[in-house]
């Protein structure tokens, strides 16, 4: 069982605190949300690529399981590019 001071707690809440902070959208540079946007649109064409590798190899089964794992993560990729080119329009 570990047991934490006061103040480690204290430094380990100002620490979340801080990277929380860090990346928000809102808070962000110009080149680091053009940053951000650019590697979500290459990890959906990484997911892409990978899915039409998988359906390529696999069986209906294979297909419907790496169908319902990658698709949830492709549309959170989605969101976050709509969010932070929200974010960079109004700057």
């Amino acid at each position: 069982m570990s047991y934490k001071t006061k103040a480690e707690k204290l430094a380990e809440d100002r620490y979340y605190r801080k990277q929380a902070y860090k990346n928000d959208p809102k808070n962000m540079s110009v080149e680091k949300l053009k940053d951000n946007i650019f590697k979500s649109y290459l990890y959906i064409l990484i997911y892409v690529m990978f899915l039409i590798f998988v359906y390529s190899i696999f069986d209906i089964t294979g297909k419907i399981l790496f169908t319902v794992l990658i698709v949830p993560i492709m549309i959170l990729y989605i969101s976050s590019i709509t969010s932070l080119t929200e974010e960079l329009k109004r700057r």
